[in-house]
């Protein structure tokens, strides 16, 4: 952990000068599988934000002493219903092993036995809760 004191800053929220402690841990490594979640909770009410939050299916803003680091999105959840408390979860999944439509991984929406091919634009447009992704090697 690098530690840095900050004795000149100036807090935009409540307008004041202070000094504050900025923390910077340093990853020598990455995880293979990079797991995103999404808050939905409106300030620990229960009431699900449902504002979309767009996501890439490819992160490279990775950088490790071994070089530049990538990931590509594998799967998503979505929690369908307007509460946290209810509601129902379903998941979106690729297969690396079939090309879709687009050229790119054959997508699936999964909802208990219900498994269909749905195409990554469909997906993109989704409310994600949790985000999945593999480190490419």
């Amino acid at each position: 952990l690098n530690r840095e004191v900050i004795s000149d800053y100036h807090c935009d929220e409540c307008k004041a000068d202070t000094s504050c402690t900025r923390t910077t841990e340093i990853v020598s490594s990455l995880p293979s599988c990079l797991i995103v979640h999404v808050w939905r909770d409106m300030y620990f009410t229960g009431i699900k934000d449902t504002t979309y939050v767009s996501f890439d299916r490819y992160l490279n803003t990775f950088e490790t002493p071994d070089g530049r680091q990538r990931y590509h999105l594998t799967g998503v959840v979505e929690h369908l219903g307007y509460s946290l408390n209810s509601g129902h979860y379903v998941a979106y999944v690729a297969r690396d092993d079939e090309e879709g439509p687009d050229g790119h991984e054959q997508w699936y929406f999964c909802s208990d036995s219900v498994v269909e091919p749905i195409s990554y634009e469909e997906v993109a447009t989704k409310n994600a809760y949790m985000l999945f992704y593999v480190r490419m090697d």
